[in-house]
């Protein structure tokens, strides 16, 4: 159970400032890499070794954006195997980058070595089919009605045009998976630029390669078309063939995410623009306390808009706080009033450590998701101590626990 806090203290009783996090997010928390995979930090230095940490991308390095691929598949229950294809998932370069830290053909038994055959096996296959051709032109066209081949696919290797790869429903599925993750890390506001994607649509249809490096960094509007990957990736799972439990015996299981209700909920495009603008304004415009009515009124609007996202929650927890600030009079509040304010703030700060817990990653990247995750229990922790909001800017610099 994602929501449940396993944690024990001495006395073998769940501490009270329990914060609703699951075992695997708070091994992530707390960077206890051992427990999430002991060959974890050896494959890290691998990385680094090959200089990954040094390559850009997107909105920091290439290794950033391996492990945080990684993370994305952990906290989703993916395999080992399918985690580790995460971390190495362009390691030969592929159809999208030219960032080849390992020779493709060449090196394929080091990082065999590194990674085990399962594991590497899947990284070289993922490296060499055309994945934008597969979940942009013959995937995505199958939805809405998401009638995926029981026999599969076969796509053309992207170095060797004469050689066919297949992939069975089971490999399909694992293919949306890993792209989701992939593109759930990296994609910001600049890539909507990039490509004027102004509505949701992410189809990479136009461009415009003079939009400067990073822009103003707003959440990118991907999520809509991710709900459609998770909607195929679940039709997938519905197939089960011979081919498909083979595969399945080899790479691992592959559990549909708990992202949009278990793969199970589409979200509209045109909701997914309208709250993530709403959501912007308020940032940008809305964050003093004199405009805290309307942003509160703008952020419940995002949050019905688009229930996937954790931030709006997180700034819907702080307003609730900051109705009441440390010494000043409020005659208006009452004990009632004042109680149902703090519910207000806990209920937002578990919805939002939720779905950061369900994502692993944010969607507002100006912050990393480790630091939402913190400040968001800070707020928690206030709300459940019905703590009055601090008067001084110097507590708020302040701030800061071990949960």
């Amino acid at each position: 159970n994602r929501s449940v806090d396993t944690r024990m203290d001495a006395s073998g009783e769940q501490p009270k400032s329990s914060t609703a996090l699951s075992t695997k997010v708070h091994q992530l928390l707390l960077e206890d890499h051992d427990a999430c995979d002991p060959k974890l930090e050896h494959l890290l230095r691998e990385l680094s070794k090959h200089r990954a940490n040094e390559c850009w991308h997107k909105q920091g390095s290439f290794k950033h954006h391996l492990f945080q691929t990684w993370r994305i598949l952990y906290i989703w229950d993916q395999s080992t195997a399918v985690c580790r294809c995460g971390l190495f998932h362009s390691a030969y370069s592929n159809s999208y980058v030219n960032l080849a830290i390992y020779k493709p053909d060449v090196e394929r038994n080091v990082v065999t070595e590194s990674v085990g055959e399962s594991a590497e096996e899947l990284i070289h296959k993922f490296c060499v089919i055309p994945r934008h051709n597969l979940i942009f032109d013959h995937l995505l066209p199958l939805y809405p009605g998401n009638k995926i081949p029981a026999e599969g696919l076969s796509l053309p290797h992207i170095r060797n045009k004469e050689v066919l790869i297949h992939l069975s429903p089971y490999m399909l599925k694992l293919c949306l998976i890993l792209t989701m993750a992939d593109i759930c890390d990296q994609y910001f506001g600049w890539q909507d630029n990039l490509f004027k994607n102004v509505d949701g649509t992410f189809d990479f249809a136009e461009s415009d390669s003079t939009s400067l490096w990073p822009g103003d960094c707003r959440p990118g509007l991907w999520m809509s078309r991710l709900s459609h990957m998770g909607a195929l990736a679940h039709a997938c799972e519905q197939i089960q063939t011979p081919e498909s439990e083979a595969d399945k015996a080899q790479f691992g299981e592959a559990p549909l995410p708990p992202v949009f209700n278990g793969c199970t909920t589409v979200l509209d495009k045109a909701n997914e623009t309208k709250a993530r603008d709403l959501y912007w304004d308020v940032t940008c415009h809305k964050v003093q306390r004199a405009k805290h009515s309307e942003a509160e009124k703008d952020l419940n609007e995002a949050v019905a808009l688009n229930p996937f996202v954790a931030e709006p929650h997180v700034l819907l927890a702080q307003i609730a706080l900051c109705k009441q600030v440390e010494g000043e009079a409020n005659q208006e509040e009452t004990e009632e009033a004042a109680a149902q304010r703090f519910a207000l703030a806990e209920k937002h700060s578990l919805a939002a450590l939720r779905i950061f817990s369900d994502w692993g990653i944010s969607w507002d990247k100006r912050m990393s998701w480790e630091g939402w995750m913190s400040w968001t229990r800070v707020l928690l922790e206030m709300a459940r101590g019905k703590r009055a909001w601090p008067k001084s800017s110097f507590a708020i610099l302040g701030f800061g626990m071990v949960l």
